[in-house]
């Protein structure tokens, strides 16, 4: 990168129109903040087209493991996620469920990640995670080596186990891959980010089941997700919304998930329940409020220094440096 410039190799990866495979969403805003515009549109629409633009094609392995039920329930941290796809593949080949891919290693690649693909594998299975280390703690030492053995948020070796753990899911979904072209995840958010349908923005597209939200008092809310848990992942699992609310999602046809979601209510009396589809509506109501009365707010600001301060001329957004010099350039 140092003789051709970020920037040309940002344009040569954009130019060879394949497939991008990202980790959620944030890297490819910051690739497109960084390269292509200073202030990314507010419009899902506007953003889509500005992606499209650039990257035709990609492949978002968060999203993609919401289409496989036993997956649906991990967590979304990269190192946990790559070693749960991992057993899950490495399964599916034993039992003759999924064709099995041979990946050819560079030997710099190999060199320089085999330890750490060990590592990462071997604190998964023996329930050993790797913690920032604290000030003053006495383990800090030998917890920063373990860090750096495991190589965990090392640029570098994330991309590659991102890159294996979109092989395997690949393998493990099969033609249902290209349901997910274009859909990226958003953390802690009941949408997607749709660049091929911006308007369809369901993030449980590929669930099958229901989903429920639930309210409770804040200091009961560990009581009704242990209460979820011991029900199992193959009846329903959950996500916390904040310290009140908790979205559970309930599997099963029609009738199955009534019934599991029955037995849930029976386990759970303090518990105020509503559908998905009516909570996201009184969500939206109560964000339209809010909106409102802040923009409320700023037109009496405005109309209380206008007298005083001339109105400044509104201004495009910025390019970024990128853009500016390749601007010259031209």
């Amino acid at each position: 990168t140092s003789r051709c410039g970020l920037l040309r190799l940002w344009q040569a990866l954009c130019d060879a129109q394949k497939p991008v495979i990202f980790h959620g969403a944030m890297d490819l805003l910051y690739l497109l903040r960084t390269f292509e515009t200073a202030r990314l549109p507010r419009s899902p629409k506007d953003l889509a087209d500005m992606a499209n633009k650039r990257l035709p094609f990609i492949y978002d392995t968060s999203m993609l493991c919401t289409g496989i039920p036993s997956l649906q329930a991990k967590p979304q941290k990269l190192s946990d996620l790559f070693c749960s796809v991992q057993a899950l593949y490495t399964r599916a080949v034993h039992e003759g469920n999924s064709q099995r891919v041979d990946m050819i290693w560079e030997a710099r690649t190999m060199e320089r990640y085999k330890q750490a693909l060990f590592e990462t594998a071997r604190q998964h299975i023996l329930g050993d995670p790797i913690n920032e280390p604290k000030r003053g703690d006495p383990y800090s030492a030998s917890n920063s080596h373990r860090k750096s053995q495991s190589g965990l948020h090392e640029a570098g070796f994330d991309s590659l186990i991102t890159a294996i753990m979109f092989l395997y899911l690949w393998c493990l979904l099969d033609t249902r891959l290209q349901e997910f072209i274009n859909r990226l995840f958003l953390f802690k958010s009941i949408y997607c980010l749709n660049l091929a349908q911006p308007n369809k923005t369901d993030a449980f597209f590929a669930f099958e089941g229901k989903v429920h939200v639930g309210s409770v008092a804040s200091h009961e809310r560990d009581a009704l997700t242990d209460q979820i848990s011991r029900l199992g992942g193959d009846r329903c699992f959950y996500r916390k919304i904040d310290e009140t609310q908790v979205m559970v999602f309930v599997r099963g046809n029609k009738e199955e998930s009534q019934k599991n979601f029955q037995q849930l209510k029976n386990n759970i009396p303090k518990v105020t329940w509503q559908g998905l589809d009516k909570w996201r509506k009184a969500m939206l109501q109560k964000s339209g409020r809010r909106r409102s009365s802040v923009a409320e707010s700023e037109t009496s600001l405005q109309s209380l220094t206008s007298t005083s301060t001339p109105q400044s001329k509104s201004k495009a957004a910025p390019s970024p440096p990128w853009r500016q010099q390749q601007q010259q350039q031209q």
